[in-house]
């Protein structure tokens, strides 16, 4: 995947406060956002997974907490009959002569 443009201190909010993050556009779908490691280590993240949070430094110092919602039923199911459909799957699709129709 190759990056075209970049987007220098595009300001954004979490949790109600304001953060600012150099953005890279790539072309893709269905991805709003990934932030990278230097920005995770720059406001001083730690993962929870057993919460499914995040705690995160504001730039003003505060410590916040972004906790994930749990997907509902209905996104599970789209989730699953979309991973079911062999021929989405781009490993799959290249090498259609390895893996057997169903």
């Amino acid at each position: 995947m190759k990056a075209m443009y970049q987007c220098i201190g595009v300001s954004f909010k979490i949790m109600g406060r304001d953060f600012c993050a150099n953005f890279v556009m790539l072309d893709s779908s269905g991805i709003g956002v990934i932030l990278g490691m230097g920005w995770l280590s720059k406001v001083d993240v730690v993962i929870q997974c057993a919460k499914r949070s995040v705690l995160l430094t504001s730039p003003e110092g505060e410590r916040i907490e972004f906790v994930a919602l749990l997907p509902s039923i209905a996104d599970c199911a789209v989730t699953q009959l979309k991973a079911n459909l062999i021929d989405d799957i781009k490993v799959v699709c290249e090498y259609p002569d390895v893996f057997p129709d169903d």
